[in-house]
């Protein structure tokens, strides 16, 4: 496995703490890469803690694992259910009323990628000259887009694109994240995204500076133009680049 990665994280212009919280994780015994990124949800109470909670919980199972043969995707979604778990055990303890957060989470493995998500983090790849979104936004935007109530265009000055649909919240309910097991495509970039970048960076822009620095450099620089355009949350991301 051939991976190059770079991570950026700020707390940005308006907030006072940084919400956001990502990891990686090398298991060399069944020769896979995990990478994260959690979004603790603004307005709830220690967004913070469950943003840390939910991605040392995925690199915990992460870690722990022995066996090449196992199903990528039943795996994921585990690696959810038991952050959910987590959390539920952190919030009764510590007698939290609301509670939430994000989570994207990128696992590379010997002969497969899967990217999964529940909330509006975003995974990106980028290859060819073209940007995609592999992740799903879980908000009301992205429903209202999907029973063409409203255009994307108009989705970007809605009010309610804040709003989620999906998230760890630690309540006791199963959780359905996204997931998605991605074609190999030789010399691939990933980002992965908390909302503070992208709101901030349009896809073009996004693109432009991908396509023409590495990965070190394109990320600072994206840190650098969503500081500029006005940094109204916490910016965070991870940029990898995995050459076949």
């Amino acid at each position: 496995m051939n991976l190059s990665f770079t991570e950026k994280t700020a707390i940005g212009n308006k907030r006072k703490s940084n919400e956001d919280y990502y990891g990686n994780c090398y298991n060399k015994i069944i020769d896979a890469h995990l990478f994260c990124l959690a979004d603790g949800m603004g307005g709830y109470e220690a967004g913070e803690h469950a943003s840390r909670i939910a991605v040392e919980s995925v690199i915990k199972d992460f870690s722990l694992l022995t066996q090449k043969d196992l199903d990528p995707e039943i795996l994921v979604a585990c690696f959810f259910e038991n952050a959910q778990n987590r959390l539920r055990y952190y919030k009764v303890n510590n007698n939290i009323s609301r509670f939430g957060t994000t989570l994207a989470v990128l696992i590379f493995f010997d002969h497969s990628t899967v990217c999964a998500n529940l909330g509006d983090t975003r995974i990106y790849s980028f290859s060819e000259n073209l940007l995609t979104q592999e992740s799903y936004d879980h908000t009301e935007i992205e429903e209202l887009i999907r029973c063409g109530i409203i255009t994307r265009q108009e989705a970007a000055q809605h009010s309610r694109q804040h709003v989620l649909t999906g998230a760890l919240t630690g309540e006791n309910q199963t959780v359905t994240p996204h997931i998605k097991k991605l074609i190999d495509k030789p010399d691939c970039t990933f980002l992965i995204a908390s909302d503070g970048l992208y709101r901030m960076v349009k896809d073009n822009i996004i693109l432009q500076i991908l396509t023409h620095s590495n990965i070190e450099e394109a990320g600072a620089e994206l840190l650098q133009e969503a500081l500029k355009s006005g940094g109204e949350d916490n910016i965070t991301l991870q940029i990898i680049t995995n050459k076949k």
